[in-house]
C-alpha cells in the first residue's frame, strides 16, 4: 500500500488507485494519516472534521466511513479498532512524506561529506514525490494546517531557490561576522 499526501490525498494498492470516495471520508483517512500508527478516538475524528459544527450522530458518522475506508483499502486489517481508537497501519516506507523527509536527510548528509552529485541526486528523487501542495483538498481544514505548513517549508528548503536563499543567508550572516570583528579590532586599536 502506498499513501500519498504530497500533492492530493491518495492511495495506491495492488491494484492501482483506491477510490477514497468524498471529502469526509478523504478526511478522515488524513487524520488517521497524521497520527499513523497511533490510535485516534471517534470522538478526536469527529471534532477535526467538523470542529464546532459538529452534529448530534458524528461519531456514528465517523464509524461508518471508517467501514467505508477498509473496504476501500482492501485490507481489514489495515485500520485497527482498539480500545483506544483507531490506528491506521502504515509500514516503513508506504507513506510519501516520510519517504520525502529520509531522502532529504540522506540528501543533506550526502552534502556534508562533500558528495553534492549524490546529494543533487537524492534531492531530485525526494523533490520528485511531489505531485502539488500537500493535502491539496484538505489545504482548509484546521487539522491539516500544521503538516501542511511543515511539509511546504521543508519542501521549500529542499528546492534550488531554497538552497540559494540558505546559502546567501549564511553568507550574509558569515559577511556580517568578518565585518564585526574588523570593527572590534579597529576598536581595540584606537
Amino acid at each position: 500500500m502506498e499513501f500519498r499526501i504530497l500533492g492530493p490525498l491518495e492511495v495506491h494498492g495492488e491494484n492501482g488507485a483506491v477510490a477514497l470516495g468524498p471529502i469526509k471520508p478523504r478526511a478522515v483517512l488524513a487524520v488517521l494519516l497524521l497520527h499513523r500508527n497511533q490510535p485516534v478516538s471517534a470522538q478526536r475524528i469527529a471534532a477535526e472534521l467538523w470542529g464546532d459544527e459538529e452534529p448530534a450522530d458524528a461519531t456514528k458518522t465517523v464509524q461508518v466511513y471508517v467501514s467505508r475506508l477498509r473496504k476501500a483499502l482492501g485490507d481489514p486489517e489495515a485500520i485497527a479498532t482498539t480500545p483506544a481508537g483507531y490506528r491506521l497501519r502504515v509500514r516503513p516506507q508506504e507513506l510519501d512524506a516520510e519517504r520525502f523527509e529520509r531522502s532529504l536527510e540522506a540528501g543533506r548528509s550526502a552534502l556534508g561529506a562533500g558528495r553534492p552529485e549524490q546529494a543533487a541526486a537524492v534531492l531530485g528523487e525526494a523533490l520528485a514525490l511531489w505531485r502539488g501542495p500537500p493535502l491539496a483538498e484538505l489545504e482548509f481544514e484546521a487539522f491539516a494546517q500544521p503538516e501542511i505548513a511543515r511539509l511546504s517549508e521543508q519542501r521549500e528548503r529542499t528546492t534550488p531557490q531554497g538552497w540559494l536563499t540558505s546559502l546567501r543567508h549564511s553568507h550574509f550572516a558569515c559577511r556580517a561576522r568578518i565585518v564585526s570583528q574588523i570593527m572590534r579590532a579597529m576598536n581595540s586599536a584606537t
